[in-house]
């Protein structure tokens, strides 16, 4: 699933095309860009995808070049519960017309409890539940990214560095995705 999320994020991001050298009639070569973005917006609704950041819906708060993220998804069936609460501290490092240029912090805390089932005799009806097993973890992590200007309104956060997984017990490599409507 984590391949998969990966291959469709690289592909969005690929599918916009730029034409930086073509010049239109009666367009100065330095002219503006085809929309600028809000810069005067502190506040952005979204959804993120992330170890380190956290999982569905996300607030971003943006008073100056410290930002704030808060991401948060419930999930409960009959047999399981996931809870996804992510907290990241974003940094912009460089300001541009086009994307912006990031440092990140972030902080996933991540529940999950499931039913045990047990079978009786295999093909004789469903199983029968015998206990419930949780399990709360901390990811950790920190990296650069960039935020990408889709529309006047809308951005694209892609982050990435290293993060130290289920309460450290695995440090490895990370990757966050955001996608933020301004306003």
């Amino acid at each position: 699933m984590k391949n998969l999320f990966t291959l469709l994020l690289f592909a969005s991001i690929f599918s916009f095309s730029s034409y930086s050298q073509i010049e239109e009639r009666g367009m100065r070569r330095n002219a503006r860009p085809f929309f600028e973005h809000n810069k005067d917006s502190k506040h952005a609704l979204g959804l993120a995808a992330g170890a380190t950041t956290g999982l569905g819906l996300s607030y971003l708060y943006m008073p100056d070049r410290l930002c704030f993220q808060v991401a948060f998804l419930p999930f409960k069936s009959q047999s399981s519960t996931l809870i996804s609460a992510g907290l990241t501290f974003i940094y912009r490092l460089r300001e541009g017309e086009k994307l912006n240029f990031l440092l990140y912090q972030g902080n996933h805390l991540l529940y999950r409890e499931q039913t045990q089932y047990t079978y009786p005799q295999p093909g004789f009806g469903g199983g029968v539940p015998n206990g419930k097993t949780s399990s709360v973890g901390f990811n950790n992590g920190i990296g650069i990214g960039f935020e990408f200007f889709l529309s006047t309104n809308v951005s694209f956060n892609l982050m990435g560095g290293y993060a130290g997984y289920n309460n450290f017990e695995n440090i490895f490599i990370t990757g966050e995705g955001a996608l933020f409507y301004k306003f």
